[in-house]
């Protein structure tokens, strides 16, 4: 038979038949104790000082030094074997009913990125672990990292595989637990070529009664291979990095300092083995078409820069002198300077630049200003004559005031000349609200005025209340008699029915139907906006909208007042 008794035993699912039965004892274990036996004394795995490590189990064993002189100690990691000294308490683990120590794990990443930024391979890396819980947070950071190729396994599921670089996580810190097992210990470390490292709590595994790991941790301690801060070294340097404050990634801060294929020597800090980044010198040369100096980057070839230098060139149309740069042609751009030429339609200077044609202008831009400013001036003439005339209305109101009341009343109005040009213009607004028909002419026989001081002081009062004083629109309405009372005395207001049109299509017509029973009243209607609207109400302007009336100016002519925002 040939076997190795002092690895993993079988595993056996009863506990009561492991502990009464002792069913976990091998045929192989029991026989060797009773029957003489020969073994191995050489190994042709590890390097010869992983030896020292597992002697309490294998006393006499010797290394085939010929065989393992290929198995290189690792370049950037001081020590070919090392234990991570930690005091983190292990944790249930969120996976499965197992242990988990997070502290450890972040650890065990970070040596794991280490080598693998150093230029070893994923796949000539394993970690392992005493615990199924622990395993599967290995999995989920490795797999959230996109770390694929890493080799992952339980201790006891690793018997008989090897590797060159052991990464074990022993999770636990407050009881041994699985540790207890010295064939567990024997396999976590012999698996490994060029370099074993373990991390877990080392007070915990040296202290406990009968522990089997008291002769590794004694031994590691004796070479000064426990500690607290993990012997990282750069590969390329052979110093010690610098932990950063981002993760506490180690970090080698020294200066480069290679020669690049240009020349220059490397001034980044130390990049592993990586490949070096792009020269950052800057390197002087001389532009061969115009001379001119300059500067670039040295990874930069001379072909990607053009001259900037300022140069002065008269442009070959219009020879004005252009500011440009140097790698510009003079002709491919346009003169900025202004046109000095005239405008033919008014003879001021073209507001346009050089390169633009004159004709593309429609608009003189002078002429614009000029015309602006004089419509500024004519607005403040007219400012000023509606505030003289604004001002004329007021005193012709107070004059009013003054005056004693008069009866209300008509009053005829004779054919003097001096109201002859009134009698024309009603002749010529009747003649535009009643046209003839049939070759009828309409003519104005007589005029009569409506006399009312109240209404005419009211008027005035409107129109000095005017934002722009306009002079009135004349309309006409039709009165029956009846209604004429009430609108001497009230004005329009005192009419139902603002609109003859409303009831008669033909004015004329009806007129001439009615037999002298409706008269032809005129009146005036102020449009534009009163001063006082904006301080007024929604109610107050409805309530102004709905008030009207019929006054009389100062000669007695009629005038419908309508006190609304849009009339």
């Amino acid at each position: 038979m040939i076997g190795d008794h002092k690895q993993l035993r079988p595993q056996v699912q009863c506990d009561a038949l492991r502990r009464y039965h002792r069913m976990d004892v091998s045929m192989f274990e029991r026989l060797i104790k009773h029957l003489p036996a020969t073994q191995l004394g050489y190994q042709c795995r590890m390097r010869e000082e992983f030896v020292e490590l597992i002697r309490p189990i294998y006393p006499n064993l010797k290394t085939h030094k010929k065989l393992v002189v290929g198995n290189l100690a690792c370049r950037c990691i001081e020590k070919t074997m090392f234990f991570w000294n930690h005091s983190f308490p292990e944790q249930p683990s969120q996976f499965s009913r197992s242990w988990c120590n997070i502290p450890e794990l972040d650890q065990v990443l970070k040596v794991l990125d280490w080598l693998i930024r150093c230029g070893y391979e994923a796949e000539k890396i394993t970690i392992l672990t005493s615990y199924r819980g622990q395993l599967q947070e290995i999995k989920a950071q490795l797999q959230k990292r996109q770390i694929f190729d890493v080799v992952t396994s339980t201790i006891d599921r690793y018997q008989g595989d090897e590797n060159d670089f052991l990464l074990v996580s022993l999770v636990r810190s407050r009881r041994m637990g699985f540790l207890s097992a010295a064939n567990r210990m024997c396999v976590a470390a012999s698996r490994a070529r060029c370099g074993v490292y373990f991390f877990g709590d080392a007070n915990l595994l040296k202290t406990s009664p009968n522990s089997c790991w008291t002769p590794l941790i004694e031994h590691l301690e004796s070479l000064g291979c426990v500690d607290v801060a993990f012997p990282f070294v750069c590969p390329v340097h052979s110093s010690r990095p610098v932990m950063t404050n981002t993760g506490m990634v180690p970090v080698c801060l020294t200066v480069c300092s290679v020669t690049l294929p240009c020349g220059h020597a490397c001034k980044d800090s130390c990049h592993l083995l990586q490949p070096h980044p792009k020269c950052k010198e800057v390197v002087e040369f001389n532009f061969p078409k115009c001379g001119h100096p300059s500067q670039r980057p040295c990874h930069r070839p001379q072909k990607e820069f053009y001259c900037k230098e300022k140069v002065h060139h008269p442009h070959p149309n219009c020879g004005h002198i252009i500011s440009h740069p140097c790698w510009q042609e003079v002709q491919s751009l346009h003169c900025r300077h202004p046109c000095e030429r005239l405008r033919p339609q008014c003879g001021h200077p073209c507001s346009l630049l050089c390169h633009e044609k004159c004709v593309s202008q429609e608009i003189c831009h002078v002429c614009e200003e000029i015309d602006e400013e004089i419509r500024k001036k004519q607005a403040r003439a007219n400012l000023k004559v509606a505030e003289a005339r604004r001002q004329a209305l007021q005193k012709d109101v107070e004059e009013l005031r003054r005056q004693p009341p008069e009866t209300t009343c008509l009053q005829s109005v004779s054919r003097s000349p001096e109201n002859n040009d009134l009698f024309l213009d009603v002749q010529n607004q009747v003649s535009r609200f009643l046209p003839a028909d049939d070759g009828m002419e309409v003519s104005v026989d007589s005029l009569e005025r409506i006399v009312n001081k109240r209404l005419c002081e009211r008027w005035m009062e409107t129109r000095t209340k005017q934002r722009e004083l306009t002079d009135p629109v004349y309309r006409f309405v039709v009165v029956s008699l009846e209604d004429l009372e009430g609108v001497i005395d009230k004005g329009l207001s005192a009419l139902e029915v603002l609109s003859f049109y409303q009831k008669h299509p033909d004015p004329l017509a009806s007129l001439l139907a009615c037999e002298g029973n409706y008269r032809l009243v005129r009146f005036g209607v102020l449009k534009g906006r009163l001063g006082e609207l904006e301080k007024e109400s929604k109610a107050e302007m409805k309530k102004r909208e709905l008030d009207s009336g019929l006054v009389c100016d100062k000669g007695g002519r009629k005038r419908l007042v309508l006190r609304s925002a849009n009339q």
